[in-house]
């Protein structure tokens, strides 16, 4: 059965799941790997045939890819030639390591073969740098004098106190401000995008 299976339009059926189940970001994420299995080997290659080998080229593909093949995308106004981020490479190989959990699950394939791979062979994580403002910077924010109609300097120092990001504050409502167990005011929300409800002291 795994041999009629292609492996790109297996990956984009669990995607279109995801997306029905309203997880979009899943969906888009494992699109977006679909994408770049068909770019890297086309959409013939089936269940079958991914082997050790065919995860480990993947991978050396990744690491020489570019953000979108042919050059300048206009639309967005970026280099597209500039290569993959390093999270973006780890993340298409999540992806496409959990669709092939998915297959082995369904019986479609008899092992996934990155759980094979030696450890020397993954994508890692490169060294990133956390950058933060100091309080003095954020002093420097709120006492700087604009001239605007949007409420934008006050949402991101918000932000900054109540580690909220700036979706989960539009989308924050006055009902979602209550009174705790002990009278003090806080947010009881839910995480826009990790669906994890969070309770945050005024």
């Amino acid at each position: 059965k795994a041999r009629k299976i292609g492996l790109v339009k297996y990956v984009r059926d669990i995607a279109d799941e995801y997306e029905k189940n309203g997880q979009i970001a899943a969906a888009r994420l494992t699109r977006n790997c679909a994408d770049r299995l068909d770019l890297f080997r086309g959409a013939t290659v089936s269940l079958a045939a991914v082997d050790k080998e065919y995860v480990l080229a993947f991978i050396e593909y990744l690491k020489n890819c570019t953000r979108m093949p042919g050059g300048i995308d206009h639309k967005n106004n970026v280099d597209s030639k500039k290569p993959l981020s390093q999270y973006t490479k780890i993340s298409m190989y999540n992806r496409l390591c959990v669709c092939l959990n998915r297959a082995e699950r369904d019986g479609l394939i008899l092992r996934n073969p990155c759980n094979i791979l030696d450890r020397r062979d993954k994508l890692k994580k490169g060294e990133s740098t956390r950058c933060y403002l100091t309080l003095e910077e954020l002093k420097k924010i709120m006492d700087l004098k604009l001239d605007y109609k949007n409420n934008i300097r006050e949402a991101f120092i918000f932000c900054c106190f109540t580690g909220l990001r700036y979706s989960d504050v539009q989308k924050l409502t006055w009902g979602e401000i209550k009174a705790g167990p002990d009278g003090t005011l806080r947010i009881e929300t839910k995480m826009k995008k990790t669906k994890q409800d969070i309770f945050i002291p005024l």
